[in-house]
């Protein structure tokens, strides 16, 4: 052998990652996916508050919309029935059941234009808050910035967010689309799954609580399987601004990266039974009103939402 040779299968060798490396490297790789909301504070804290700004403003908004529909509806048949609507017409004159109908009518024409409307608001602001967000998980130099460095350059960063809407924003919607065939997808996959396996379970313990058990506790797993997802495709759509690339390329990071993403949902998913199912619905069962319960649930989904952004942008880091 050669002494050239020699060199270059010693070389070869020397680039080979022993076993036991790549072990330890996966452990510690998925160790600080887990605890990167904690070390890296700012990118949790400018998660949370744009998770907040989002979700608080659309429950808002929501909340106001069935309120006054409600209020509508309530004014429009003052509490009636169906039927007694429909005998109502039929004994009415002509003219007065006429004037009845085009008052739902009109009713009907507000009630979708607003839906539309809020729908059209809320993809606005979606896609400004994840604008903002994703720049921020992404861009390593800002790493070590304050919060209030970020809240001091919001109105610039909100001004340039703006500009890539106007540039991107029928791609984002292209992407919500595909988006929501890849969840419908994986929806159908889980739920062919959950029958599977409460099936098996009727079958062996012939005692429809377990299968209710298990129907609450598979939820939320499938939950997070499917924000991964959605926060995958986001991310890659942010680096490569094209559907069909960040697709492909989010699915191809969530199968090379499968093993670490599968540790880090299972993670989140025991914290969601031990702290919310265990710990929250214990304690507030009872003592709070349904108001008070649904605002807790909304502050604890911002929490898990965020933290599970950022330990899967984590994860998906080449």
């Amino acid at each position: 052998m050669t002494q050239e040779n020699s060199t270059k299968l010693h070389n070869g060798r020397s680039k080979e990652v022993p076993k036991e490396s790549q072990k330890t490297s996966f452990w510690q790789s998925t160790k600080d996916s887990l605890k990167e909301p904690f070390t890296n504070k700012h990118f949790t804290k400018v998660s949370i508050t744009q998770d907040t700004i989002l979700l608080t403003t659309l429950a808002i908004l929501l909340l106001v919309y069935k309120i006054i529909a409600e209020y509508l509806v309530d004014k429009l048949v003052g509490g009636q029935t169906s039927q007694q609507i429909l005998n109502k017409l039929l004994l009415e004159s002509p003219e007065l059941a006429q004037q009845f109908l085009i008052k739902i009518q009109v009713l009907i024409v507000y009630t979708i234009a607003a839906a539309i409307a809020i729908l059209i608001f809320a993809s606005f602001l979606y896609i400004l808050t994840r604008e903002n967000l994703w720049a921020t998980l992404l861009n390593k130099a800002k790493n070590k910035i304050s919060l209030k460095y970020y809240f001091t350059n919001l109105k610039s960063t909100c001004k340039s967010a703006w500009k890539t809407i106007k540039q991107f924003y029928f791609r984002w919607i292209g992407l919500g689309i595909i988006a929501l065939i890849v969840s419908s997808l994986t929806i159908a996959i889980l739920f062919v799954l959950r029958y599977l396996i409460i099936l098996i379970l009727n079958q062996i313990t012939q005692n429809a609580y377990h299968s209710d058990t298990f129907i609450q506790v598979f939820n939320p797993l499938a939950i997070i399987i499917l924000l991964v997802i959605l926060f995958s495709i986001e991310r890659e759509f942010i680096k490569l601004r094209k559907v069909w690339q960040s697709v492909g390329e989010a699915l191809a990071n969530l199968a090379k990266n499968y093993k670490q993403l599968m540790i880090v949902a299972v993670t989140y998913f025991v914290a969601i039974l031990l702290v919310y199912f265990v710990i929250i619905r214990v304690v507030y069962q009872n003592i709070f009103n349904q108001t008070t319960r649904a605002i807790i649930d909304l502050i604890f989904f911002i929490i898990l939402f965020s933290l599970l952004r950022i330990s899967t942008n984590k994860a998906l880091e080449e």
